[in-house]
């Protein structure tokens, strides 16, 4: 019994752990600039360049990758564009 239990929670941080990788490539991968998309169409570039900072994408792709699964591992999901309120909140 025990051994099912231990593959079978094998199985499930396998899954979770690809699930996660695929939401962060997709997001990755979605064409536009996330900053430009928050911050709104008259925004300088200079406010932009914060935004890109605030949100982390200044950094290469694999500290970013390495800093989300530390977010996700903390159940910190961040906050939500649109209500700017914690999105485990909502949840």
């Amino acid at each position: 019994m025990s051994a099912y239990l231990a593959r079978r929670s094998f199985q499930l941080a396998v899954t979770v752990f690809g699930i996660v990788t695929m939401v962060f490539l997709m997001l990755r991968l979605l064409p536009g600039d996330p900053a430009a998309f928050i911050a709104g169409e008259n925004v300088g570039e200079k406010a932009l360049q914060a935004m890109r900072v605030k949100l982390g994408l200044d950094q290469p792709i694999g500290l970013q990758y390495v800093t989300y699964l530390a977010k996700v591992a903390r159940f910190d999901l961040g906050a939500s564009i649109m209500t700017g309120l914690p999105v485990l909140d909502l949840i």
